[in-house]
């Protein structure tokens, strides 16, 4: 009975590859697990592998291919124990909420992402930088496509940050852009997650990875050093919600670690109202 004993190890496996892949959620749920079989593979061995939620590929063949079997009777209990009728099925990821971290918000409200806001020249290295990438590829359209029709967030330290900021960096027109996103988005409670807050201590997200990105972001207003990154992505996979964000530097570290973060990745866009302005009275 060779065969039942490769059957056997097959199935702890599957068990391994299946608790592995629930400790690695992507977007909130396992990733799948599919065993290939080059050769033919036992009927009731696909049958207990599916029912475990494993995706099975190959060509199903009787068990009577693979060994003799002395009676019906004698084989009741092999197939009783491993076959199991109804087979557990991966739901549809459904995310229908929207995390806002401050560079996300920001892409909403900057008068480099209206219409025309690009006409200008700018001081700023990185002000020129951004409405370069502007004028090739629009920021606001993908991150409009994303929020149609979800629950849209926004943790208090982020929102908090976001009143500072605007209140001295921003400009007029900005400034009313912000009021009325603010209005629309829902207030959530500070949370971490605890797969977030295990990478506190890890060695890939350092205080720079944190909140370095954002001194460039705001083109040096720094208070924002303030505000612990991790809290924000920790609130959207606590509420698990996708996060809207342009700190590739934060999802790359903790991918690094094995957290597999659900974010919508969008260009960072600075507020840049103020700075036009200044060029037009030269």
């Amino acid at each position: 009975l060779e065969s039942v004993g490769a059957a056997d190890r097959t199935l702890r496996h599957a068990e391994q590859y299946l608790t592995f892949a629930s400790n690695f959620l992507i977007f909130f749920q396992p990733p799948s697990v599919i065993m290939e079989f080059v050769n033919k593979v036992p009927d009731v061995l696909a049958k207990k592998l599916t029912s475990l939620g494993v995706e099975v590929k190959g060509v199903e063949a009787s068990l009577s291919d693979f060994i003799n079997l002395p009676s019906v009777d004698s084989d009741d209990d092999f197939y009783q124990e491993i076959l199991i009728p109804e087979p557990i099925r991966q739901k549809p990821v459904v995310i229908d909420t929207v995390n806002f971290d401050v560079s996300a918000v920001f892409v909403l409200i900057s008068s480099m992402t209206e219409e025309n806001g690009t006409n200008y020249r700018f001081r700023s290295s990185l002000l020129e930088m951004q409405a370069e990438e502007e004028r090739k590829l629009p920021a606001r359209p993908m991150l409009i496509e994303a929020m149609k029709d979800k629950r849209l967030i926004i943790c208090r330290s982020a929102y908090n940050a976001v009143r500072e900021i605007i209140k001295t960096v921003a400009g007029a027109s900005e400034k009313k852009r912000a009021e009325i996103f603010l209005d629309k988005i829902e207030i959530v409670e500070d949370k971490l997650s605890q797969r977030i807050e295990r990478l506190q201590t890890g060695l890939k997200i350092t205080k720079r990875t944190k909140v370095g990105f954002f001194k460039n972001l705001l083109t040096n207003y720094t208070r924002f050093n303030k505000v612990q990154i991790q809290v924000i992505f920790g609130s959207g996979d606590f509420y698990k919600a996708v996060t809207a964000t342009s700190n590739k530097h934060f999802v790359n570290a903790a991918s690094q670690q094995g957290v597999s973060l659900a974010v919508i990745l969008v260009q960072s866009r600075a507020l840049s109202e103020q700075k036009q302005m200044e060029l037009l009275e030269r």
